[in-house]
């Protein structure tokens, strides 16, 4: 099982239901827009905004990354 949970995350549609390079994008994007994508990495969880990819990924430990989803799942979604 991955950090990254069925509801948050869906392969990239642009390259035929394959995630591209292992980022996945979020299922609540909207086309390009407002978008995130992630990828697992050793030890870590990378995170990148889709409209600007050239521009680096953020990465958290395995620990925070769950902390974040934990808090997440927390928050209601309007």
């Amino acid at each position: 099982m991955g950090p990254f949970p069925r509801c948050l995350v869906a392969e990239d549609r642009r390259s035929e239901g394959r995630t591209v390079n292992g980022w996945k994008k979020s299922t609540y994007s909207q086309g390009d827009r407002f978008c995130v994508e992630v990828k697992e990495a050793p030890g870590a969880v990378q995170v990148r905004d889709t409209q600007n990819r050239g521009l680096g990924h953020l990465s958290f430990t395995s620990s925070e990354w769950n902390s974040f989803l934990v808090d997440l799942k927390e928050i209601p979604l309007r």
